[in-house]
């Protein structure tokens, strides 16, 4: 039959139904294992326009354990547990070479998207009666921040449509 034991040094004996006594048999067992802490992650530093990549950091790192992100693919973790990743949900544990912790969770957003370049249409020149000329950007969008260089008198409308001085 199996014997559940904790750790320690255990000598057994059989007896049988004639009052026999076998000779011992010696077994040790072992501590249980250590099994690594949880990685603990930082909060993500999401991607930025100009950056595909996130940034975390494992505040628990051990240097003397592995540790296993899934998907792994274009996942970077540099010696003292800064990791670089695209954007994905990800899965973290280390492993001791024995025991794998329990699972890590952490989620990296996707890079915001850059805004198509304005695209500008309609343009009318200042005429001999009319000192400000216009535009029209085509693809205005009223989410989005438009800024002008030089920007004193240019006015712009809620409908894509600017006035502007000579010169711009």
């Amino acid at each position: 039959g199996v014997v559940l034991a904790p750790a320690g040094s255990y000598q057994f004996t059989v007896t049988n139904t004639q009052g026999c006594i076998s000779q011992p048999t010696s077994v040790i067992i072992n501590n249980q294992p250590i099994t690594p802490e949880t990685p603990l992650l930082s909060a993500v530093i999401q991607p930025t326009c100009d950056n595909h990549l996130g940034y975390f950091n494992i505040a628990n790192y051990n240097n003397s354990y592995n540790y296993i992100v899934t998907p792994s693919q274009n996942v970077i973790i540099d010696a003292l547990g800064h990791v670089m990743a695209p954007a994905g949900s990800y899965t973290i544990v280390a492993n001791n070479g024995t025991c794998l912790s329990a699972v890590a969770t952490i989620t990296v957003n996707a890079q915001p998207a850059t805004p198509i370049a304005p695209m500008i249409t309609n343009i009318i020149q200042p005429t001999c009666s009319q000192a400000m000329g216009s535009f029209t950007i085509s693809n205005y969008n009223v989410a989005n921040t438009y800024t002008f260089s030089p920007n004193v008198g240019v006015v712009m409308t809620s409908t894509g449509n600017f006035n502007a001085p000579a010169g711009l």
